[in-house]
């Protein structure tokens, strides 16, 4: 494994939303076939061989659990055109919402 840190607090925050707990993280990257490991640095920061683009699937994903499937509670906080409102309107390629509720 060649890990990387990535900041789930920096993807949530960029998203305007949450990030899901350490276990629905790990399960949803381990079921990718990746690995996730705590960061020794910040408790906000994962060390992972999975691709960036994993992370920002998970919390888009993440973003529709918990606002119900509401459009409105989804883009809330984001205006049209922002780059925001672009990364949540992108179709997922890593994570389905399945995968996070299993």
């Amino acid at each position: 494994m060649n890990p990387f840190t990535i900041s789930m607090e920096k993807i949530a925050y960029a998203l305007k939303t949450l990030y899901p707990r350490k276990e629905i993280l790990g399960n949803a990257v381990g079921q990718q076939g990746y690995e996730l490991y705590p960061s020794y640095l910040d408790d906000g920061q994962w060390k992972s061989n999975a691709p960036v683009g994993l992370f920002f699937d998970l919390v888009r994903e993440w973003k529709k659990v918990i606002s119900k499937h509401s459009e409105a509670e989804y883009f809330k906080n984001t205006e049209p055109g922002s780059p925001a409102h672009k990364c949540l309107n992108k179709p997922s390629k890593y994570i389905s919402l399945l995968s996070l509720l299993i």
